[in-house]
């Protein structure tokens, strides 16, 4: 009897222990909660997500699936090594964009950094965000030598952290929308002889800026295509002047109204063909902040087309050397800037005005 209870305890312990091995063999790791902050500065927390280590396939679906991803320490991913950033726009057989819809966070103290030369990383659409907003807030850097740095679809949405997108034959960030929270954005275009390059180009809809610190540089700093509106935060963007291929560039322009209701606006145009603000049959509205223009073409500039285009000051205290209209579509419609009551405008040289500058009628 005494053997058998022994054998029984001794079978007992085996499959205990065995059990134990399986368990752990197979147990699967519960990712760390990662804090976050959403656009109203609020904390929020995510546990299911990818950490980007640097070291993945290329082919792993996540790169086509898109999802939250986490970026802790430093990673990063250099083509000429081999090793790219390979996020890749999906595209079914009736052309409908699938994915990846990438949610980034930038933990504090890392630093996300991808070199392409020839790879262009493509999303559907890309949100980034960070831990805080100090000096210690992740970073996020794309390097393309011959492709667009950073290129979106649809939404490209900035909550906080620091990105940076440089590329040397192209933009910098092309999407179809471009609006920023928080955070610093950091965006350089290059034009070649087949592309403007922009420094930020929204192709489909506006560009928003809410807050943080955007600074744009190329041929054309930045495009919205669907307007352009500052609500708060500063905002910098320099045309670096035009090429024998082009001949008209601008710092910060829309075909629809751009509108500065808040912050801080400093454009920078360095060619006589150059214009700061640039409006195309619409309006810049400068509702309030601050606008500081320079251009060597003029600070301001707008191009009637088939509607009234031109500038209203309404509130923003504006800084310019000069306004001009630009006629080469010809005298079709009205041209005017006009200065609400109580604004301060001075011309450059500490001149001030109030009233209706001019309007077509003056030209």
């Amino acid at each position: 009897n005494n053997l058998n209870v022994f054998k029984k305890v001794r079978i007992g312990l085996i499959l205990l222990v065995m059990f134990l091995i399986s368990s752990t063999a197979w147990a699967v790791p519960t990712p760390s909660p990662v804090e976050y902050l959403d656009e109203k500065g609020e904390t929020k927390t995510i546990t299911n997500y990818i950490e980007l280590t640097g070291d993945e396939s290329p082919d792993d679906p996540m790169f086509k699936n898109g999802g939250w991803f986490v970026v802790k320490g430093e990673v990063t991913y250099d083509e000429a090594l081999g090793n790219y950033l390979p996020f890749e726009l999906q595209i079914d057989e009736d052309w409908n964009r699938l994915g990846p819809d990438v949610n980034l966070i930038l933990a504090d103290g890392a630093k996300l950094t991808a070199k392409n030369e020839n790879s262009e990383m493509w999303f559907r659409n890309l949100a980034v965000y960070a831990q805080s907003t100090g000096e210690n807030m992740g970073k996020f850097e794309v390097y393309a030598e011959n492709s667009t740095a950073i290129s979106v679809f649809n939404a490209f949405t900035v909550y906080g952290g620091s990105v940076k997108a440089v590329s040397e034959n192209s933009d910098g960030i092309s999407a179809g929308s471009v609006t920023v929270h928080g955070g610093i954005v950091d965006a350089a275009g290059t034009s070649s002889a087949d592309y403007l390059g922009y420094g930020i180009y929204a192709s489909d809809e506006n560009v928003i800026v809410n807050g943080g610190s955007v600074s744009a540089a190329g041929f054309r700093g930045i495009l919205g295509s669907g307007g352009i509106e500052i609500n708060g935060g500063d905002v910098d963007a320099t045309a670096t002047g035009v090429s024998d291929e082009y001949n008209f560039s601008y710092a910060i322009g829309s075909w629809y109204d751009v509108n500065v209701n808040g912050g801080s606006l400093t454009v920078h145009a360095k060619d006589k063909s150059s214009y700061g603000v640039f409006v195309s049959g619409s309006v810049a509205h400068l509702n309030a902040g601050e606008v500081f223009a320079d251009g060597e073409g003029s600070g301001i500039a707008a191009r009637p087309s088939c509607s009234s285009s031109g500038v209203e000051l309404a509130g923003a205290t504006v800084t310019t050397n000069r306004y001009t209209y630009i006629d080469d579509l010809g005298p079709k419609s009205d041209f005017f800037v006009k200065v609400a009551v109580n604004v301060l405008y001075t011309d450059g040289e500490g001149n001030v005005f109030e009233g209706s500058i001019f309007k077509w009628d003056d030209l």
